[in-house]
């Protein structure tokens, strides 16, 4: 995490908030140009992919800054997984990793445990029901993202991650 440490010395402090505002600028920067590439693409997986990196850099500037992020992260998130749930198949690794960091969002920003443990059930639950075919060329991928699901969820199923540790994501 990018937050002030207590009883830092002014100097770090200093270079924390120079740090701060230029990752800041790089995810503005972004997300300046994600509406447009939204607006102009023309199928599902475009505009999941590209409504998930909103989330992504909202998610990363809510790290340190700006409430407002954490709701805009959320609403793409949200808007996201609206439209990969009825356009793409529950093993597109779009839609996995989508699951995936969105869980973690929800676990870690919005502090929801039991949202993140429903939503990595129910992606686990739709793959289970779909399985991953291993000659499929994003098999390799929606394995890892599938892992990676499954070890958040023990992890928080258990209640870890209390002490601040991070979980996994894309």
């Amino acid at each position: 995490s990018v937050r002030g440490y207590v009883g830092a010395s002014p100097r770090v402090a200093e270079y924390q908030a120079k740090l701060q505002a230029e990752l800041a600028e790089c995810c503005q920067g972004v997300l300046d140009l994600l509406p447009v590439l939204i607006s102009v693409s023309t199928d599902v997986e475009g505009k999941v992919f590209y409504l998930k990196l909103t989330g992504d850099y909202c998610r990363y500037l809510a790290e340190f800054d700006s409430a407002g992020a954490v709701e805009q992260a959320k609403q793409a998130y949200e808007e996201a997984m609206s439209l990969a749930t009825t356009g793409l198949s529950g093993h597109h690794p779009g839609r996995l990793g989508l699951a995936l960091n969105f869980s973690v969002f929800q676990n870690e920003v919005l502090k929801d445990r039991q949202s993140a443990i429903a939503l990595a059930k129910q992606t686990l639950s739709t793959l289970e029901g779909d399985p991953i075919d291993p000659n499929d060329p994003d098999a390799s991928a929606n394995m890892d993202i599938k892992q990676i699901l499954q070890e958040n969820l023990a992890l928080w199923q258990q209640g870890a991650n209390d002490d601040g540790t991070q979980v996994e994501e894309m």
